[in-house]
């Protein structure tokens, strides 16, 4: 720093050359760390929103006093599944419209797209679908039960029992209780999110679940 005649201080051109290096410096090293973190950030924002249209089922089920359904398609990093909500226009899990055109109101109430290019510019993709249960080992591995499926269609009555078409159609639907016995028993619904680079799962996978009788809630 100098003064000219005045008395007046200021700073020389190469000082203020050196503090703009230095801050060029300091943005490049921070860059990764902060676009890193905002990949995360997103990636926690799916599991979020999920969790959010399984709480409204719930909500709306009881409120309106009708039935809830959630239709869940897995995909692929390619073709990144979706998560839709509709709402039956009776108590009955057998009377949901068959598509928007015929009740909008009803049809898809909330949704998660992840074809869409908030999700896929970060490769945020569903990594697991599966009505079993899953935890992680101290060593950071984790150990699932149940097979992964590529889809599932789920209804919550207006008492907040989850049904799982068991092998039926979207319009005809053949429903059985969460935990009926056979492959469903002691299980929950669990849904994961993950996102690739350079086509390798990175970040910390974000997982929601569902039991029978009780809120969704966000593994980790």
């Amino acid at each position: 720093m100098r003064k000219d005649a005045a008395g007046t201080s200021g700073y020389k051109l190469v000082e203020l050359m050196i503090v703009v290096l230095i801050i060029g410096i300091a943005s490049a090293i921070a860059a990764p760390a902060i676009m890193e973190s905002r990949k995360n950030t997103i990636l926690g924002e799916a599991a979020r929103e999920t969790y959010s249209i399984f709480e409204t089922a719930r909500a709306r089920s009881l409120m309106r006093n009708a039935a809830m359904r959630v239709v869940i398609t897995k995909g692929s990093v390619s073709a990144p599944g979706s998560i839709w909500l509709h709402e039956s226009t009776s108590t009955s899990c057998n009377n949901f419209p068959p598509d928007q055109s015929s009740d909008p109101v009803r049809w898809g109430i909330l949704h998660l797209d992840l074809s869409t290019s908030h999700w896929t510019r970060f490769h945020i993709h569903m990594s697991d679908l599966r009505v079993g249960t899953v935890r992680y080992l101290a060593d950071g591995s984790r150990q699932a039960s149940g097979s992964s499926v590529a889809s599932l269609d789920l209804c919550l009555n207006r008492r907040g029992t989850v049904l799982v078409n068991n092998g039926g159609t979207f319009s005809n639907p053949s429903w059985i209780r969460l935990n009926n016995g056979g492959s469903l028993s002691n299980n929950q619904v669990t849904i994961g999110f993950q996102r690739q680079d350079e086509g390798a799962n990175v970040g910390v996978e974000k997982l929601v679940v569902l039991k029978q009788g009780a809120v969704a809630r966000i593994m980790r």
